[in-house]
């Protein structure tokens, strides 16, 4: 017993340092991009976070989306965002509710309403407050009072913790099957 207990120790310190490179490597990667789009070296940044992607990183690709989206220290470009935005919605929330901001500041309201609905399952709380905004404007012709009065009644009600955006780590809110 105590040798196996050992070895599991040994193990641990061995891995432990292993992992935690492992995730300090996108982490400083994300900070590095950050860095060169802040000294004006912006195709180095989309570089380093297109090659973050690559690796399946989808805090880097869900922070690449926002800067075409907004032209943060790039042209906006709508489909590049829209692209990185839709794929990231497959599986977490944060995307889908970008996305949905995207098509909503683009005049583009039914497609808004699909994605904020697909980020309001995922507990986005955000989405409970576009919804709410969405279904109240009187120049779109989905607009619905009882739906916007359900959307209020839902944000006031909810949890006063962010339970629908990134956390202070970079994690990205997973989206459950019932949401895909």
């Amino acid at each position: 017993m105590c040798g196996v207990r050992l070895l599991m120790n040994i193990i641990k310190l061995l891995l432990i340092p292993l992992l935690a490179v492992s995730f300090d490597a996108g982490a400083d990667d994300i900070e590095k991009a950050d860095a060169l789009f802040k000294e004006g070296k912006a195709n180095e940044a989309v570089s380093t976070l297109q090659r973050l992607i690559q690796n399946g990183d989808a805090y880097a690709e869900y922070l690449l989306g926002i800067h075409y989206s907004f032209g943060i220290y790039l042209e906006k470009d709508f489909k590049k965002a829209e692209q990185l935005f839709t794929n990231g919605c497959k599986t977490y929330v944060e995307p889908c509710w970008r996305l949905g901001g995207l098509y909503e500041s683009s005049g583009m309201l039914d497609s808004a309403e699909k994605y904020y609905l697909i980020a309001a399952k995922g507990d986005n709380l955000r989405s409970y407050s576009a919804l709410y905004y969405l279904y109240s404007n009187k120049q779109w012709s989905g607009a619905d009072e009882k739906k916007a009065k359900e959307w209020f009644e839902k944000l006031v009600a909810a949890d006063k913790t962010n339970k629908g955006g990134c956390d202070k780590n970079r994690n990205l809110t997973r989206r459950s099957k019932t949401t895909r």
